[in-house]
């Protein structure tokens, strides 16, 4: 982690990544907490303790008849986001990864269904989403996209808090194949259990843009989020673990097959 934190604000002195991942620590005891409570607390408690600023961006979309591609980070407390389906007038599908332990998965997905969201799995939501389209249904689609990818899948690099850094591509296409409007989910820890919730509005839709254009203006806005409170990402998470000259290599093996 300290390592993660030293690349990735290369400017910084000693004291001050030791002081941030002592900061992340703290809250990332506090965010395990508040995750206890995430199928317990009633929406008028997520209305305060997660509270949506401008929900009408999400609404006049809807209006306008466009679906939504939200993207977000795994920054501050990303499993409350399950509750702005409460603001949403239409269908909130969070992707999500089934656990391996079905008890678990089966408590997870209840608690994150209990406002009226639809969770759905990676390699569902394709045909999720044709469903949808089919019988003229609006949705918001949300990705947690600083995940890493496999090595065997990677198809773009960015560069990302100084690093070179691979991407998912997953949202970026399905934006794309749906002409999704895109919007950018900003989060800011107030105080303990409080945050605000603010929907930043990226593109109204994918028609004319260019390639890889989605993930890099997400990459910004996340970056420019971390930024200003460094310690409530999840720094724990190996997010450079695959370096550009392996890549490379492996595609050289790969070439000369």
């Amino acid at each position: 982690m300290l390592k993660n934190i030293r690349n990735s604000f290369p400017e910084w002195e000693e004291k001050k990544i030791r002081s941030t991942a002592r900061k992340f620590y703290l809250y990332f005891i506090q965010s395990f907490i508040e995750s206890l409570y995430t199928g317990v607390l009633s929406k008028e408690e997520y209305k305060k303790r997660y509270k949506v600023l401008n929900p009408e961006i999400c609404n006049d979309f809807f209006k306008r008849g466009k679906s939504i591609t939200l993207l977000m980070g795994h920054y501050a407390n990303w499993e409350w986001s399950q509750s702005i389906q409460i603001v949403l007038n239409e269908q909130a599908l969070p992707i999500y990864k089934p656990l391996h332990n079905k008890y678990i998965d089966k408590k997870v997905k209840q608690d994150r269904e209990r406002f009226g969201a639809l969770t759905i799995p990676m390699e569902k939501i394709l045909r999720t989403l044709f469903e949808f389209e089919k019988q003229n249904k609006l949705s918001l689609t949300f990705f947690l996209a600083d995940q890493r990818p496999l090595m065997a899948k990677i198809q773009y690099w960015t560069k990302f808090l100084n690093q070179d850094t691979p991407v998912v591509m997953g949202p970026e296409k399905i934006a794309h194949k749906f002409n999704h409007a895109v919007v950018f989910l900003k989060v800011v820890p107030i105080k303990r259990g409080y945050y605000e919730v603010e929907f930043v509005p990226m593109f109204d839709n994918c028609e004319n843009l260019r390639e890889y254009e989605i993930i890099e203006t997400y990459h910004k806005h996340l970056e420019e989020m971390i930024r200003e409170k460094p310690e409530y990402w999840l720094w724990t998470h190996n997010r450079w673990k695959h370096k550009m000259e392996d890549y490379y290599r492996l595609q050289k093996k790969r070439e000369a097959k």
